[in-house]
């Protein structure tokens, strides 16, 4: 038995950093099987099917759509589709809404649908919501499911085995369930009084720390999660509003024991899950027998107030000097705007779709970076930048929640699995550029050499 199945077979609460393409999701399944009861928690619809996929072998695991996964209306309600489902089912609006799929057909068919979108058409063929039809198997001993699902629906029963694939996602999902209030929605006296702070903010009148200051200060006579959440510093703000983390943040743990998988898990990140969990959990990392050859050039950087034509041009030489002929190369930018800028004096050819050789193009957090097995034929992933996300009110809210600087977390984890395309391969090598990754903690599976003239 290997390293990681042992480790998904113990009885131990842990989290595993482990490389990509350790097999950590067929490893999860297996060890899945091996308990009275498991919860399989992933990212994506797609990584979903996936766990259906290796679970053939094994037995029946029970998909739970999310609400927002399989609505037929979901399209026409757009982004706030929570709040608006709420009220829809209240208000009786839509008959999709308050009519059910009966129980004989539950019974009959939902076990063997492993498609979201056959569910979303029978409740437009029937006019009926399909998710009371999830609701019948949350029992089920083998459920697997999206974070959405975890943090959004309360509805799943204890579990044995409760196993968080790519727990960094959790990041993501704190994120999204950062609060906009807008400054308008404001009531009350201290309402009026922050909207007030706000205003002058906007106009410049008074600085950052100064609005933030005051805020608090007036939340201290206020009542309610948003009040507490404002004492407790969970909160941001620019001119539309105040963005407030809600003050309870709940994920199902396992009965015997929770396992935890990700490509990098850094400090605070065990910190943030034994939080939010309210357990105690042991790190293991699992380093493979050959590393992940990757070398970094400092001798540029995305950093913006660096950014100038001679910074792109010396980014486009240095992309075409490390291409690999006859062979495939991914190369990723910080954002579609730098990368436009790059390719307008690169020499090399460029694609956006996969090939056996040549150079393909993308974002960091593209659909070539993060879980799709590009050719064998891929020798080079390179870098170009440092991916840090925009600095968004939101993600200043979650900085103050986990007491950590996630926008650098986010740039390397966006590295990570840009990395991760090479499935640590012979004859492959990743290529940062970027100084600024000479000054952070790569995981333990990268062999970092510095080559910065």
């Amino acid at each position: 038995m290997g390293e990681i199945e042992s480790l998904l077979f113990s009885k131990d609460n842990i989290i595993v950093e482990a490389f990509p393409g350790a097999g950590k999701t067929k490893y999860a399944v297996q060890s899945a099987f091996q308990r009275k009861s498991a919860l399989i928690v992933v990212r994506t619809v797609s990584e979903m099917f996936e766990v259906l996929r290796f679970s053939k072998s094994y037995g029946t695991i029970i998909p739970l759509w999310s609400r927002r996964t399989i609505c037929p209306l979901a399209s026409s309600i757009g982004t706030a589709f929570y709040s608006t489902c709420r009220a829809y089912r209240k208000l009786g609006r839509y008959e999709h809404c308050i009519s059910q799929l009966s129980d004989e057909f539950v019974k009959d068919v939902y076990r063997n649908i492993r498609n979201p979108e056959k569910l979303r058409l029978i409740g437009t063929t029937y006019k009926k919501c399909p998710y009371n039809a999830v609701l019948r198997f949350v029992s089920s001993r083998y459920c697997v499911a999206t974070y959405e699902y975890v943090l959004l629906h309360n509805e799943i029963p204890e579990k044995e085995l409760v196993i968080y694939d790519e727990f960094h996602h959790l990041i993501d999902m704190i994120m999204s369930a950062v609060e906009h209030i807008p400054y308008k929605m404001l009531k009350g006296r201290e309402g009026y009084a922050i909207r007030s702070v706000l205003k002058k903010y906007a106009k410049g009148e008074l600085s950052r720390y100064e609005a933030e200051e005051r805020i608090t200060r007036i939340a201290e006579f206020m009542e309610g999660e948003v009040a507490e959440s404002i004492v407790r510093g969970y909160f941001s703000f620019d001119r539309s509003g105040l963005y407030i983390f809600p003050q309870k943040l709940v994920l199902p743990i396992g009965t015997s024991s929770t396992k935890l998988l990700s490509a990098f898990v850094p400090s605070f990140i065990v910190r943030l899950a034994e939080k939010i969990l309210g357990i105690k959990l042991v790190k293991h990392t699992i380093v493979p027998d050959r590393k992940q050859d990757v070398v970094i050039d400092g001798s540029v950087t995305s950093l913006y107030r660096e950014r100038s034509e001679d910074m792109y041009k010396q980014y486009a030489e240095l992309i075409d000097m490390y291409v690999i002929p006859d062979a495939l190369n991914l190369v990723v930018f910080p954002s579609y705007d730098f990368m436009e800028k790059v390719l307008q004096y690169m020499k090399s050819e460029t694609t956006r779709k996969p090939a056996d050789k040549g150079v393909l193009i993308d974002v960091a957090g593209g659909q070539y970076t993060e879980g799709v097995n590009l050719p064998e034929t891929l020798k080079t992933v390179i870098v170009a930048g440092m991916p840090y996300p925009v600095p968004t009110p939101e993600l200043r809210v979650v900085e103050k929640v986990v007491s950590a600087k996630v926008g650098e977390y986010i740039a390397l984890l966006r590295t990570i699995q840009a990395l991760g395309r090479l499935r640590l391969r012979e004859d492959t090598v990743g290529i940062l550029l970027d100084k600024r990754f000479l000054d952070v903690e790569l995981p333990e599976w990268i062999n970092a050499h510095d080559i910065t003239c």
